[in-house]
């Protein structure tokens, strides 16, 4: 016997509004006795789990959340205490990802979690992450699940399925897609540095010598009577980052003669650079009893990193010109819901050398929003899916192709195909 699950015209991923049609297949060379029901569930869910991290002696907590996002049901047999004659049964089945969310969830909104009456369907996420203080595991999960349910009769009668077949589907929220922001993908964000630098070394005379301990002495004492000169330095890079597209980040430093009394303008030297990415995956959770607990996982992923350059800057320079294209490493793309987020933002180290003074520009918290690329999508996710016998969750679509229109469903009426009867 064996359970499949077959989708037609399958995607590599799916956005809301999409119509997901298919059919169950139900294999049965011999007669099966008592069957509770043969339904198929289409729903969607966030999971969080969230653990405090001790000492191997301290006892642990251990939190967890489950957020329905919506859920559809359609029972194909609907036929108590129903024995099934051997044959190979076949269920067309139509549903539609919905626009937004279709629970309510009691969580409070809260930065950096959302709620509200039109939130978005989140994209699919799986991740486990830990720091030194939480361990977090976390997933936004959207499936077929088709299941063979026979009861267990007794004091407290449940439900047990014989068979079940679990199909996941990969999500991605047209909100989450590069080609929606095409216009805005050009935006550019800047965050800018002024510094002075006053030294003797400003001289013409001393460009190329130390200065002697009783002229960096005599600099110390007055400050105020030291040449001084003034640049700034305005760094630039991108709102939006796409999978697997080059990161264009940009310098542009410019001296202020106005605020400068140099007789000449000196050497502008760069002498390192770092860009990080920063992931947050951010969940929050309940106990069993009561209480809640939230936890933030950061994780870096190095984008640049050069040291000991002394290259000499004036004026705009492209970091991937300079230095070799910088790409987006495939992520998780940014999303935020009731009890999980993923956030990013740009963290960014630039030292500068300038008439023997060492000069630092940071930038630690420079928010960017990661989108998906359709293209780059379904090369990267053909893996999600499954439609094989047995109840394992094998990930490959298995195509089936059909002009027979779906038949109409109900909660207590089913749908019988190739002379498929129930006899009790």
């Amino acid at each position: 016997m064996s359970l499949n699950i077959y989708i037609d015209d399958t995607r590599p991923c799916y956005a809301e509004n999409d119509i997901i049609r298919g059919r169950v297949i139900f294999d049965c060379p011999r007669d099966f006795q008592q069957i509770k029901d043969i339904r198929l569930t289409f729903s969607g869910c966030s999971k969080s789990k969230i653990q405090k991290v001790k000492g191997p002696a301290a006892p642990t907590g251990r939190y967890q959340s489950k957020c329905i996002l919506f859920e559809r049901e359609r029972i194909l047999v609907a036929a108590e205490e129903c024995k099934i004659p051997p044959t190979t049964y076949e269920w067309p089945f139509e549903f539609r990802f919905p626009l937004h969310v279709e629970s309510p969830n009691a969580w409070p909104e809260a930065r950096p979690f959302c709620v509200d009456k039109n939130q978005p369907l989140p994209p699919s996420f799986d991740a486990e992450c830990h720091n030194a203080l939480r361990k977090v595991s976390a997933s936004v999960e959207y499936c077929l699940k088709a299941q063979v349910l026979k009861p267990i009769k007794g004091l407290f009668e449940t439900k047990s399925p014989v068979f079940e077949k679990v199909l996941h589907l990969l999500f991605i929220p047209m909100a989450a897609r590069a080609h929606t922001h095409a216009i805005e993908l050009e935006r550019k964000q800047k965050i800018d540095r002024t510094f002075m630098v006053r030294s003797l070394s400003l001289l013409p005379g001393n460009t190329d010598r130390s200065l002697s301990v009783q002229e960096r002495f005599k600099a110390w004492l007055s400050p105020g009577q030291l040449p001084y000169f003034s640049f700034g330095v305005e760094f630039q890079y991108p709102f939006f980052l796409v999978h697997g597209m080059p990161i264009r980040l940009s310098l542009d430093v410019k001296p202020l003669i106005d605020n400068s009394n140099a007789p000449r303008i000196p050497e502008i030297v760069l002498q390192t650079v770092s860009i990080t990415l920063v992931g947050r995956t951010a969940a929050r959770a309940s106990p069993l009893l009561m209480g809640s607990m939230s936890g933030e996982v950061d994780e870096e992923t190095t984008l640049l990193s050069k040291t000991s350059l002394r290259v000499a800057v004036s004026g705009q320079m492209d970091l991937s010109e300079q230095f070799g294209q910088i790409s987006l490493p495939t992520t998780d793309v940014t999303f935020n819901t009731f009890n999980l987020s993923r956030s990013y933002r740009l963290r960014i180290s630039l030292a500068f050398e300038c008439a023997g003074k060492l000069l630092n520009f940071v930038a630690t918290d420079l928010e960017v929003v990661v989108l998906s690329n359709a293209g780059m999508t379904v090369k990267e996710t053909l893996g999600w899916g499954s439609a094989d016998a047995g109840s394992s969750h094998s990930r490959a679509y298995v195509a089936y192709s059909s002009d027979a229109q779906p038949p109409p469903y109900s909660s207590t009426v089913s749908e019988w195909n190739v002379e498929a009867k129930c006899s009790v």
